[in-house]
């Protein structure tokens, strides 16, 4: 029997925009996919690599 699906939206417009979900759990695993280090507070990209992995962690934190 396959587990059931559920799919978690973070509510950006990306996510309409282009047709995916930020994260889906299946059974006991969550697969996460589509997160970008965009700055969803500033709606910018961050220049510095380190700031967009700490926005990447903090739009995952929030869906989760």
């Amino acid at each position: 029997m396959r587990p059931a699906h559920r799919l978690i939206s973070s509510g950006s417009p990306f996510e309409r925009t282009y047709g995916y979900s930020r994260a889906v759990v299946s059974g006991d695993e969550i697969h996460v996919s589509g997160t970008t280090g965009y700055d969803y507070e500033a709606m910018t990209m961050p220049d510095d690599p380190a700031e967009q992995a700490r926005a990447i962690y903090a739009t995952l934190a929030e869906v989760l």
